[in-house]
């Protein structure tokens, strides 16, 4: 199975469908943003008008040596209204996929991509805080959309 889940189509598709359910757009930032080691990719996430609405770090492979295991997010820093200029929120998701070697994409198991899609779910709901997108989040994954 994990030649079909190429990280890199993985991750494209999993944007494709929260585009398609929430109407958002999650970019890889153009802008010099500081992370921790050469695998973590931040992320610009912007609304149907092209507003950018949130930022996430994504630190998708294992690094036995100097990362804990598991699979994890948290806020970085939340939506706060600063005198009328509102801060975007910002989360981190952590998992431990298999990296890529020599040259070649990483090649997910059905595990690690689920893991991958749980996580992302939880930053969409954590990310805009009380705004409709989070509502929606909210009604897909529990059914009631």
């Amino acid at each position: 199975v994990k030649p079909y889940f190429q990280y890199p189509k993985v991750l494209q598709g999993l944007f494709n469908i929260a585009g398609s359910l929430f109407e958002i757009d999650v970019r890889e930032t153009k802008d010099k943003v500081q992370v921790w080691h050469k695998d973590v990719k931040f992320y610009d996430v912007f609304d149907k008008q092209g507003k950018k609405i949130a930022g996430f770090y994504l630190d998708p492979f294992s690094r036995p040596a100097t990362k804990r295991g598991g699979a994890w997010m948290d806020d970085y820093q939340g939506r706060i209204d600063h005198d009328g200029v509102m801060q975007i929120p910002i989360a981190y998701i952590i998992c431990n996929g298999t990296p890529p070697t020599d040259g070649k994409p990483s090649l997910m198991t059905f595990r690690e991509v689920t893991t991958l899609f749980h996580e992302f779910g939880h930053a969409l709901i954590c990310l805009p805080k009380w705004t409709t997108l989070a509502l929606q989040v909210s009604m897909v994954l529990n059914g009631m959309r």
